[in-house]
């Protein structure tokens, strides 16, 4: 049971970073690989807890990278992307 809810939880970690630094990336205005490297160096601790405590370290990877590039490309676009109109 224990297992269950830690993984979960890292899980969750996972999900609410990969907004969280979408969100941090957008605001600042990052572009390019500076924001593929944020969002790596903010993932290498999450993937080491989750092999620290003999969870999956690899579960909510894609969902980390999916939530960050959408939350990233949402931000930037509304603060720094005008229409011609």
């Amino acid at each position: 049971m224990h297992q269950v809810v830690g993984k979960k939880l890292l899980y969750i970690l996972r999900l609410a970073l990969g907004i969280t630094v979408g969100v941090i990336c957008g605001v600042l205005g990052i572009t390019g690989i500076a924001g593929v490297l944020l969002a790596v160096v903010v993932y290498i601790p999450l993937h080491l807890l989750g092999k620290k405590t003999s969870l999956s370290s690899t579960e909510g990877l894609i969902e980390y990278i999916g939530l960050w590039l959408s939350t990233w490309c949402l931000v930037y676009t509304m603060l720094y992307v005008h229409s011609g109109t």
